[in-house]
C-alpha cells in the first residue's frame, strides 16, 4: 500500500471556492427574496413551514411544542418524527431566527454539506479503487453527486 501523500493546502482551493459559489447561488435569492416560498404548493410553503412556524411561536413563548392545536383538529406536534421538535439545532434555530429564517440557513448549510460529504466519498471510493484523486475530476464529480437530489 502506498504512503498517503502529505495534505496540500493549495490543491482544495478550487474546492474551497466550489462550495462558496454553491452557496452563494444559493443562499442570495433566498436571503434576498422568499424564492424558497415562491408558488402554493410547495413543501416548504404548504407543509414544512406550517409545522415550524408554530414550534418557533411555542418556543419563543417558553412553550414546549407537544401539540399543535392549528393543524386539522390538532396534531401531535412532538409525536411527529419528521418535525424535529427534539432536534437541538432546530431548537436553538426557530428559537433565534423564526420559521422562515430556519428553513433558508438549512438548506444552504445541507447543500454546502453536502458538498463536503460527497468530495470525501468520491475520493474515498477512488482511491479504494487504486485511482488517483485528481482535483478537476473530484471538482466535477462531487458537485454532480451533492447537488443530484
Amino acid at each position: 500500500m502506498a504512503p498517503t501523500p502529505p495534505m496540500n493546502p493549495l490543491a482544495d482551493r478550487p474546492f474551497a471556492w466550489l462550495s462558496l459559489a454553491v452557496a452563494l447561488a444559493l443562499g442570495l435569492p433566498l436571503a434576498l427574496g422568499d424564492a424558497v416560498f415562491a408558488g402554493a404548493g410547495t413543501d416548504a410553503l404548504s407543509l414544512v413551514l406550517p409545522h415550524y412556524a408554530f414550534q418557533a411561536a411555542a418556543l419563543r413563548a417558553g412553550d414546549w411544542p407537544l401539540w399543535n392545536p392549528y393543524l386539522l383538529t390538532g396534531h401531535p406536534e412532538l409525536a411527529g418524527a419528521q418535525w424535529g421538535v427534539a432536534y437541538p439545532p432546530q431548537v436553538v434555530g426557530l428559537s433565534l431566527f423564526g420559521a422562515q429564517a430556519y428553513i433558508k440557513v438549512t438548506l444552504v448549510a445541507h447543500a454546502v454539506l453536502g458538498l463536503v460529504v460527497a468530495r470525501w466519498l468520491i475520493r474515498a471510493w477512488l482511491r479504494a479503487q487504486g485511482l488517483a484523486a485528481r482535483p478537476g475530476t473530484v471538482l466535477f464529480l462531487a458537485p454532480t453527486l451533492a447537488l443530484s437530489g
